[in-house]
This record gives C-alpha cells, structure tokens and sequence, in this order.
C-alpha cells in the first residue's frame, strides 16, 4: 500500500491528484474489544504499546482522513502528497 501510493502520488502529481495513505493503529471497534484467542493464548493489547496507552478511535481516524481531503492540507495546489499519515497513538514512534 505505501509503495502504491508513492507511485500513484508521483504519477499524479502534475494533474494535482493527491494520493496519501492513513495508517491506523488499534482502533476501538468492537472487533478489537472481543478477546482475539487461537489456540488458547491471548494475543498482547496492542493499546499498550501506544504511547497514549489508550485505543484510538474511529472519529479520529475520520477527522485526519477528513483533513487531507480538505483544502486545508493543500494550501498552495497539491502539496500534501504521497504521505502516510500515522493515526496510531504513537506506535510507530516507539
């Protein structure tokens, strides 16, 4: 997914079509809440290993998706483009 959209954003680009990528951590839905067994072990919490130490949740999954198909992330043409925008509670961070 992130190579497609550094190929798509670079193709695009002179057309001003911007492409970007949202990368979610463990969000709170009720698939992530149910226990996730196989084979009698319990995975790790994922929300542990965010630097909030908490889930993310789906409206703020939505309102950065929101922001880049704004104007607001591109002010002047087509400059936010062929970014991966990590909405992950700062898993990647660590």
């Amino acid at each position: 997914v992130l190579g497609l959209t550094k190929i798509a954003a670079a193709e695009y680009g002179q057309q001003l079509v911007r492409v970007n990528a949202v990368l979610t951590g463990a969000i709170d839905t009720p698939m992530i809440r149910k226990p996730r067994e196989h084979a009698g072990v319990v995975a790790h919490d994922e929300f542990t290993l965010s630097l909030s130490g908490r889930l993310g949740t789906p409206d703020e999954v939505a309102h950065a998706s929101l922001w880049l198909c704004s104007d607001r992330s591109s002010v002047a043409s087509s400059v936010v483009t062929g970014h991966r925008l990590a909405v992950d509670a700062g898993f990647l961070a660590r």
